[in-house]
């Protein structure tokens, strides 16, 4: 998929795109286009989506730094505090 949307600019929200990439990976075009017409699986990623929502996910990328959450594009000085309290937090658990 990474390779489809970023190297070669395809669609990757078109579900006829998505079913021939299906196919390139080996699965059924068939079976990927039904798939993607129905609802199978749609209750199993919105209970994902709530579990990301409540830890504090709301955007890429994610990092979960030690129990510390970095979502989406943060300065490289965030990135070095929640590494440096991840760090103090390990040399000092909490009972």
């Amino acid at each position: 998929l990474f390779a489809a949307y970023f190297e070669q600019g395809l669609d990757i929200g078109d579900p006829a795109t998505l079913a021939g990439l299906g196919a390139r990976a080996g699965l059924p075009r068939e079976e990927v286009a039904a798939f993607l017409q129905g609802d199978e699986g749609k209750d199993e990623v919105r209970a994902i989506e709530r579990v990301g929502l409540a830890r504090g996910i709301r955007g890429v990328p994610f990092f979960d730094i030690g129990g510390e959450i970095v979502s989406g594009a943060q300065p490289v000085e965030t990135f070095a505090l929640a590494l440096q309290r991840a760090h103090e937090r390990s040399l000092h658990p909490t009972a």
